[in-house]
C-alpha cells in the first residue's frame, strides 16, 4: 500500500490499472454505493487508494474531474463517519488534486485493527463487509465473516475446551514422545512422577475445569479427535516434479501425504520426508540437548522452520481449508490458512509476536522445535540466505485470511553446506576419536538406507566386529538416532530422524 502520493504519482498510477491496492470511480452523480464496497474491502484487505473524478476506459484512465468538490467531499466524509453507514470508524486521508478537467480527490484507506474486522457498510439496507480480491470487491461469506470475528477475540482457539473429548482420547505414545523431549531440554522443570493428567494440567493443556484443551487435542488426539476438529487434515503434503510456473499437474500431484492425526505425528512424518527430500551430504553435528544427532544442511533448517510456524498459526476452528505444502521442482510453497497478526512490512524484523495457537507454539518451543516468538522469521530468512539461493517470498492476505511463504530453489549450490558439522571428533557418549566416529556414520547410512537390519548382518556389511557394531548402536541410541523395533529375534533397528 502506498503511504503518501503527489500529483505524479497519481498520474502513474492512472499509467497502469486498478489492482489489489488501487481503485478508481467516475462519480459523475455524486457519491457512488460501490463506492462503500471497496471502502470495506479495503478497511478489511490491507488498506489502499481510492480515487474519485477518474473513469476506466479500454484505453485506460481518463480524468473526468468533480464538478462540486466541497459538497462532494463533505457528503462523502459525513458517511465515512456515519454510524449509519459504517459498523467501524474508518481510518481514511483524503488528498485533493487540480487537474485541467478538474478536481481529483483521493482518499488513503488503512486497514484496521483485526479487533475491528469486519467492516460492515450498509447498502441497500442490509449490513453487508466485503474483502479486496485481485481488483475487484467482494462480499463476504459467513465462513470468512467468521475468520473476521474469531481472530477478533482476545481468547486464542487453543486455548479453549474441548468438551466433547477428555484424556483417555489422546495418544499416550506421542504425549510420551514431546514430554520426553522437553524432559531433555528442561531437566530441572521435569516431574518424572507425575500422570498423564498431572502432566498436562502443569503444561497448561487443560482448561480451568479440567477438561482438554484444543492444544491438547490437536498436538496429541486420536484418530476420532482429529476426525471430528479437522476433518480435512492438518497439513496436505504434495511433491509435484514440474515447475511451480506450469501451475498443478493434471494428476494434482506425483507424491501426496495427507496428515490425517494428530500434529506430533505430522511434524515427525514431515520431518523424514524433508530430511530425505532435501539436498545434503552426510554428515553428524553436536548441537542441542541429544549427545549426538545427524546434521541438517540449511535448507531443510529453513524449512523445518516454516513447518513449525504453519502449524503454530493455523486457524484450526476453519474446517473447510487445510494448511498446504507443495514442494515443486524450483521452489517449496507453505500455504496456511489464515494471515500473520503482524504487518507484512514486519515480518522479517522479528521482535514482537502474535501467535495465533500460543499453547501448540510453547510445547513446540519447549521441545526445541521451534525458536523464540517473534524470531521464527528472521531465522528462516538468515538460514536461506546462507544457502545462496534466492530470497524467501511472502504474501499475506488479511482478507481471505491466507499466508503463503515460498523458497525457490534458484540455481543449485556448489561445494558443502555452510555451517555443517563435518566430523564427529570430541563427541560426547563415547564416540572420541576418528575411527569409531566414522563407524557410527557408517552405521547410521546403513539404517537410514537399509531399515530393519540387526547386528549380524550391520558388521557383515561394514565388515568389522560385532563388537564394535553393538558400540556404535549404544551411541546411537543414546542420542536418540535409532530403535530397535519389533521380537527380539525378529526386529531390527530403524532411524528416528
Amino acid at each position: 500500500m502506498l503511504n503518501a502520493v503527489n500529483r505524479n504519482e497519481l498520474l502513474e498510477r492512472l499509467d497502469g490499472t486498478e489492482w489489489v491496492d488501487f481503485e478508481v470511480k467516475s462519480a459523475q452523480g455524486g457519491v457512488p454505493e460501490d463506492a462503500f464496497k471497496t471502502l470495506s474491502a479495503f478497511c478489511n484487505s490491507g488498506g489502499g487508494w481510492l480515487v474519485f473524478g477518474v473513469a476506466e476506459s479500454e484505453e485506460g484512465y481518463e480524468i473526468l474531474g468533480i464538478a462540486d468538490i466541497d459538497r462532494f467531499q463533505n457528503d462523502l466524509l459525513s458517511a465515512c463517519r456515519s454510524p449509519d453507514k459504517l459498523r467501524r470508524l474508518a481510518s481514511i486521508h483524503p488528498r485533493l488534486f487540480r487537474f485541467d478537467e478538474g478536481w481529483v480527490l483521493a482518499l488513503r484507506v488503512d486497514e484496521v485493527p483485526r479487533f475491528d474486522k469486519p467492516v460492515r457498510v450498509r447498502i441497500k439496507r442490509r449490513w453487508q463487509a466485503y474483502v479486496r480480491v485481485g481488483a475487484s470487491d467482494h462480499r463476504c461469506t459467513p465462513e470468512e465473516e467468521g475468520r473476521f470475528v474469531r481472530d477478533a477475540t482476545h481468547q486464542r482457539f487453543d486455548q479453549t475446551p474441548c468438551a466433547d473429548f477428555e484424556v483417555a482420547d489422546l495418544d499416550a505414545d506421542a504425549v510420551g514422545w514431546l514430554r520426553g523431549l522437553i524432559t531433555l531440554r528442561h531437566p530441572d522443570a521435569a516431574d518424572s512422577a507425575a500422570d498423564l493428567t498431572a502432566w498436562l494440567d502443569g503444561a497448561g493443556l487443560l482448561s480451568k475445569d479440567g477438561s482438554l484443551t484444543h492444544a491438547a487435542a490437536l498436538l496429541f488426539g486420536k484418530s476420532k479427535v482429529l476426525a471430528t476438529l479437522k476433518p480435512g487434515g492438518v497439513v496436505d503434503f504434495r511433491v509435484m516434479h514440474s515447475p511451480a510456473a506450469d501451475g498443478m499437474p493434471a494428476h494434482r500431484w506425483d507424491d501426496r501425504e495427507l496428515c490425517e492425526g494428530h500434529l506430533v505425528s505430522a511434524l515427525r512424518s514431515l520431518f523424514e520426508r524433508f530430511h530425505r527430500l532435501c539436498p545434503q551430504p552426510f554428515a553428524l553435528e553436536l548441537e542441542g540437548p541429544l549427545p549426538l544427532r545427524r546434521a541438517r544442511a540449511l535448507e531443510e533448517e529453513a524449512l523445518r522452520e516454516a513447518l513449525l510456524n504453519l502449524v503454530a498459526h493455523q486457524d484450526y476452528a476453519d474446517v473447510q481449508r487445510t494448511a498446504t505444502v507443495l514442494w515443486w521442482s524450483d521452489r517449496v510453497v507453505f500455504y496456511n490458512p489464515g494471515d500473520s497478526y503482524v504487518a507484512t512490512a514486519d515480518l522479517w524484523t522479528g521482535g514482537f509476536s502474535e501467535t495465533r495457537n500460543p499453547l501448540i507454539a510453547r510445547m513446540l518451543r519447549q521441545a526445541g522445535f521451534a525458536e523464540q516468538a517473534g524470531s521464527g522469521l528472521p531465522l528462516i530468512r538468515r538460514s536461506w540466505a546462507k544457502t545462496g539461493r534466492p530470497t524467501p517470498e511472502l504474501r499475506n492476505d488479511g482478507g481471505r485470511k491466507r499466508f503463503e511463504m515460498a523458497f525457490p530453489w534458484g540455481e543449485e549450490r556448489r561445494g558443502g553446506v555452510d555451517g555443517v558439522n563435518g566430523g564427529v571428533d570430541g563427541v560426547s557418549g563415547g564416540v572420541n576419536d576418528r575411527k569409531t566416529g566414522t563407524l557410527v556414520e557408517r552405521l547410521l547410512e546403513l539404517i537410514t538406507a537399509e531399515p530393519g537390519l540387526r547386528v549380524p548382518a550391520l558388521h557383515t556389511r561394514l565388515g568389522v566386529s560385532k563388537r564394535s557394531v553393538e558400540r556404535a548402536l549404544r551411541t546411537l541410541k543414546a542420542g536418540g538416532l535409532i530403535v530397535f523395533r519389533g521380537a527380539p529375534r525378529a526386529g531390527g533397528y530403524h532411524t528416528t530422524l
